[in-house]
């Protein structure tokens, strides 16, 4: 995934639009699929923070 919005918030949108299908259509599984729901929105939401790289630029880190 990238972290540009631009780029990754279709995806997520794409990916809940056909949770929430599922959701409406499958009682059955509506417990695993409200979670589903929630972790990609709470991962889109994430989309929005700037994820900080500047320090590569200024240090080594280990790769582990």
């Amino acid at each position: 995934m990238s972290q540009d919005q631009t780029v990754s918030a279709p995806y997520f949108d794409e990916q809940l639009t056909d949770l929430r299908e599922v959701l409406t259509s499958d009682s059955a599984s509506k417990g695993m699929v409200e979670q589903s729901i929630a972790t990609f929105a709470g991962q889109k939401e994430k989309l929005a923070e700037a994820c900080p790289m500047d320090w590569v630029w200024r240090q080594r880190r280990a790769w582990t």
